[in-house]
């Protein structure tokens, strides 16, 4: 990350990180600062620090890579004129950080989505755009074992199996980096659950008056459910998926004739099968190491001329940018580390972390020349490569 280091006059170094500025200026341009203050309401006393303060406080740490609230001291501390710039002498220490997000209740997680919903739909790129548009909704496990995290429950963990904690779903645009929404939930309540709610936001976000804009929700086999097809198949626009019953894949590949299987990718066939009310259904057959065969179905309701087999296999297996945006999440904001042990306040800093990401994504033209004036009137400054420990060296 770039810094800037800088001594003016006989104070002490400080030191500045450039991308933080940017973000931070995206914040207050984009007029999210301003929907924290009117839609956001805790009950919690503000005396020194503001609600707003704390929340961008909470952003910043994101964007310095703090992996822990506690590391919100060491790292934000020498962060100086940032904090001037938003008015502040310093930022808030973690003590403080713990209490604003332990104060969330269910109502201020639920205003916290609708700003997040309305930051969207002013400012998602993928809104602006025209043609294809795809969405992938996928389901992320968060693996909480103590004994005080509220609500956490037995579920699915990969890898994991008998771990307690917490599921989340998500819906994110790959093209454009940006997470439309994302829900928490006890770590035994099926993704399957959400897909309506996930649905819903997503047509209030992209597809609310752009006709121009044609949606593909790109699914796991996690969401496959008859009422989830039904409610996909209802509902305006596309959308391609991964059956959940293997065993039924198999039954109905035994009988489909050897001449109907069409090559698709190396050891891969294909076959398309009959619809079932207009649901079309992709049969495919894949050869193991060990010379055994396995079988999935997808299905979809893509048009056949431009989603043929071929191109729905190597379309759906371009499901990397959510996962990616997962090992993102986990390696570099760090959401593995949970920084509360009350469930709202997980929910709310989750929320955050979403919106950190797309602010992050798409810093505009506008914030790099106003980061550019403020860097000018600092007087003594240069830019060093590496994290913020090494970069701040002395002027020459």
């Amino acid at each position: 990350m770039k810094t800037i280091t800088y001594q003016a006059a006989e104070r002490e170094e400080e030191s500045v990180s450039a991308f933080l500025m940017m973000v931070l200026e995206y914040g207050r341009e984009s007029g999210l600062y301003a929907l924290l203050s009117s839609k956001l309401k805790i009950a919690m006393k503000e005396v020194k620090y503001s609600l707003v303060n704390k929340a961008q406080t909470v952003i910043a740490s994101l964007v310095m890579g703090c992996g822990h609230t506690k590391a919100i001291n060491e790292t934000l501390e020498p962060e100086r004129a940032a904090a001037s710039y938003l008015g502040l002498e310093r930022f808030p220490e973690q003590s403080q950080i713990n209490r604003y997000l332990t104060r969330f209740s269910a109502e201020n997680v639920e205003q916290l989505g609708h700003i997040q919903l309305d930051m969207l739909v002013r400012q998602s790129r993928a809104r602006q755009a025209a043609g294809w548009v795809v969405v992938d909704i996928d389901p992320c496990g968060l693996v909480a074992n103590g004994k005080t995290y509220e609500f956490k429950r037995k579920g699915y963990f990969p890898r994991k199996r008998g771990n307690e904690g917490y599921q989340v779903s998500a819906a994110y645009i790959g093209a454009y980096e940006e997470a439309l929404q994302l829900y928490l939930d006890a770590g035994n309540v099926h993704c399957s659950q959400r897909l309506a709610d996930l649905l819903r936001d997503t047509d209030r976000v992209l597809t609310q008056d752009n006709p121009a804009l044609k949606v593909i929700c790109r699914l796991d086999a996690g969401y496959d459910t008859p009422t989830n097809r039904r409610l996909l198949m209802e509902r305006d626009g596309y959308f391609l998926l991964k059956a959940h019953d293997t065993k039924l894949a198999r039954k109905l590949a035994q009988q489909v004739p050897l001449q109907d299987w069409l090559p698709v990718d190396k050891l891969v066939h294909a076959t398309e099968l009959p619809p079932i009310d207009a649901c079309r259904r992709l049969l495919y057959e894949f050869y193991l190491p060990d010379g055994s065969l396995e079988y999935f179905l997808m299905y979809t309701n893509l048009p056949a001329d431009e989603f043929g087999v071929q191109h729905c296999f190597t379309f759906y297996n371009q499901r990397q940018t959510i996962e990616a945006f997962f090992a993102q999440s986990r390696h570099v904001y760090n959401i593995q580390n949970l920084r509360s042990r009350k469930f709202n306040a997980i929910y709310a800093w989750l929320e955050k972390r979403a919106r950190a990401n797309r602010r992050a994504s798409t810093p505009p033209h506008p914030v790099r020349v106003a980061f550019c004036s403020f860097a000018q009137n600092l007087g003594m400054y240069r830019f060093a490569p590496g994290r913020r420990s090494e970069g701040r060296r002395k002027p020459p």
